[in-house]
């Protein structure tokens, strides 16, 4: 048992956390898309207007309110897979294009959200409130999924229940070369 519990932590914890610290909050990962987010408007008076940066390797690093500890991790695989592949399906150009709104979230103490995407060494600033990115988009539905898991990241203890020990070690060694 405790071999196998010993062959759990090292997998699920260890591993992941030495893998992660290897990048840098600041600045972009050679040939990787890259998105970086940011929130402002009310919750600068609050000071908690969170920031992250996410690699197409999965890995985040988060940090809740611009200052303090950047926190570092994974996002789902599935979460991941469908951000970065509708990201690479989508037309940058048009949802980073400039454009004047009468009002915005951030105009009356709402959060509005800006994100810098890297992807084929190109640079797409987008918005919701300066852009052509829009709250109902689906890009930022998914961004807005992967703002919530970051905030709050969520145990793997579900699907050990659903799988067993041995369903866990084969979809994360399966995974192995997505990480």
């Amino acid at each position: 048992m405790g071999l196998f519990a010993g062959a759990f932590l090292y997998v699920t914890v260890y591993a992941p956390a030495y893998t992660d610290e290897g990048i840098d909050f600041t600045g972009g990962v050679d040939g990787a898309m890259v998105i970086e987010g940011q929130m402002y408007g009310g919750c600068q008076e609050m000071e908690s207007c969170a920031s992250f940066k996410l690699v197409d390797d999965r890995t985040y690093h988060y940090l809740q309110d611009g200052e303090g500890d950047v926190e570092n991790g994974r996002l789902p695989s599935d979460l991941s897979k469908r951000i970065f592949s509708f990201v690479r399906t989508q037309e940058l150009e048009a949802a980073s294009q400039a454009i004047t709104q009468d009002s915005c979230d951030a105009f009356v103490d709402g959060v509005d959200y800006t994100y810098t995407v890297t992807f084929e060494d190109k640079l797409y600033s987008l918005d919701t409130c300066t852009t052509a990115l829009a709250y109902n988009d689906a890009l930022q539905i998914l961004l807005l999924d992967a703002w919530s898991f970051m905030e709050n990241p969520t145990t793997t203890y579900p699907t050990i229940i659903e799988q067993g020990v041995g369903g866990v070690f084969k979809e994360r060694f399966q995974n192995a070369g997505e990480e």
